[in-house]
C-alpha cells in the first residue's frame, strides 16, 4: 500500500521497500521515527522471506505482540492517503 501511495502523489520512487517509508516521511505522512521503524519492518520481513528456516519464531512472535497496533496504525493512515 505504501507504494501505491507513492505513486498516487507522485513521490519520488524508492531505492527500496524500505526506503518507500523515508518517502512518505520526506513527504510529511509519516514521522523520521515511524519511518525508522516501518523500513527496519521491511527488512526485517526480507530475512523472514529469504532465511524463514533460520529465523527465531520467539522473535517474530514477540515482535508480533508488540508492533502489530503500529502497522495497523500505518495501514489506516495509508489509507486516508488513498481516499
Amino acid at each position: 500500500m505504501a507504494m501505491h501511495v507513492i505513486s498516487l502523489k507522485s513521490l519520488r520512487t524508492p531505492e527500496s521497500y524500505s526506503d518507500a517509508f523515508y518517502v512518505l516521511a520526506e513527504a510529511g505522512i509519516l514521522n523520521s521515527s515511524e519511518a525508522e521503524e516501518f523500513a527496519d519492518m521491511a527488512r526485517f520481513r526480507n530475512v523472514l522471506a529469504h532465511t524463514y528456516a533460520r529465523v527465531n519464531l520467539e522473535i517474530v512472535y514477540r515482535i508480533l505482540q508488540e508492533k502489530l497496533n503500529n502497522i495497523e496504525k500505518l495501514y489506516k493512515r495509508l489509507l486516508k492517503e488513498l481516499i
